[in-house]
C-alpha cells in the first residue's frame, strides 16, 4: 500500500533564480522503504516538467545516523513529480531528496 506523505514533508527552496531551481525535501522518520511517496507540484517552485535535471535521494540509517545515497523511483505526470521510497527496509528512516531543475 502506498501512502502519500507530502503534507508532513519539509520542502525548502535553495536556489530561487530563473536559471536553476533547487529544492530539498525532508521527510519525517515515518518513511518505510517501498511504501511511501511524495508528490510535488513543480509549478509551485517554478520548475517546468521537462526542466527536471536530477532527483537524488538520501536516507539516514537511524536517528542522526549515517546518511547513505539512494536513487529514488520518480515519475512526472501533469506537472506533478512523484518520488517513491526506494529502500526495502522495514524500519522507519528519514529521507532527504534534492530536486534540481529549470523553468525553461
Amino acid at each position: 500500500m502506498v501512502s502519500a506523505i507530502t503534507t508532513s514533508a519539509i520542502i525548502t527552496e535553495l536556489v530561487p533564480n530563473p536559471e536553476e531551481k533547487e529544492i530539498i525535501i525532508e521527510t519525517p522518520d515515518l518513511v518505510r522503504g517501498g511504501t511511501d511517496e511524495i508528490q510535488i507540484t513543480l509549478s509551485d517552485y517554478d520548475i517546468a516538467p521537462e526542466g527536471v535535471i536530477s532527483v537524488k535521494g538520501f536516507a539516514m540509517s537511524s536517528t542522526y545516523g549515517i546518511v547513505t545515497q539512494n536513487e529514488p523511483t520518480t515519475s512526472i505526470h501533469s506537472g506533478i513529480l512523484t518520488i517513491s521510497s526506494v529502500t526495502t527496509a522495514t524500519t522507519s528512516s528519514k529521507k532527504i531528496y534534492r530536486v534540481v531543475g529549470t523553468s525553461l
